[in-house]
């Protein structure tokens, strides 16, 4: 009875596992779950206009309004680089845009946010709005630069307040 235990515990598992003559195979299914990732970045986190330390042209105050100033920091130009990506998009559709807060700098100095502007190399010199401006579309995955400069108008309405700031914000969407 034991010789019967033992030699069933030795051919049953080649019946059920499937062993037998070499080769033997198993065959496992792999899957690729690939979501749609989309990022952007940017390559300042901020753009400063100091007025008080503001050097050569044009001066400040204004000799004449308006007059249009850019930024002092960053110094180098472009102001701004925007990365953006679509991953595993397959040919879905994407779309980078840009809009400004509602209601402009805070607290409120006398500039508007439409007398803020940015500089794309495609489109020219453009107020920001809150509504979400098209910067760039299309379709599939990509990995894409743009370089922004930004200025400002400076109109005679302004008011001191110290120190003002206004947010805008980069999207990069893709359904």
């Amino acid at each position: 009875m034991r010789k019967l235990l033992y030699v069933m515990f030795l051919v049953l598992p080649v019946f059920v596992f499937g062993a037998g003559p070499s080769p033997q195979s198993e065959s496992a299914d792999f899957d690729f779950i690939l979501p749609t990732i989309v990022a952007v970045f940017l390559s300042s986190a901020d753009i400063t206009w100091n007025f008080g330390t503001m050097a050569g042209f044009p001066p400040v105050p204004p000799d004449a309004f308006p007059q249009y100033y850019e930024p002092n920091v960053p110094v180098a130009s472009p102001d701004q680089t925007i990365t953006y990506m679509v991953l595993f998009a397959g040919g879905a559709a994407w779309q980078l845009t840009v809009a400004g807060l509602l209601g402009g700098p805070t607290p409120a100095c006398g500039i508007d946010l439409d007398e803020i502007e940015y500089e794309d190399p495609d489109i020219g010199w453009t107020p920001f709005t809150v509504a979400q401006a098209p910067l760039d579309n299309g379709t599939g995955s990509i990995i894409r630069q743009r370089n922004h400069n930004y200025r400002v108008e400076i109109d005679g309405d302004e008011d001191y307040t110290g120190t003002s700031s206004c947010v805008i914000t980069y999207t990069i969407q893709s359904p």
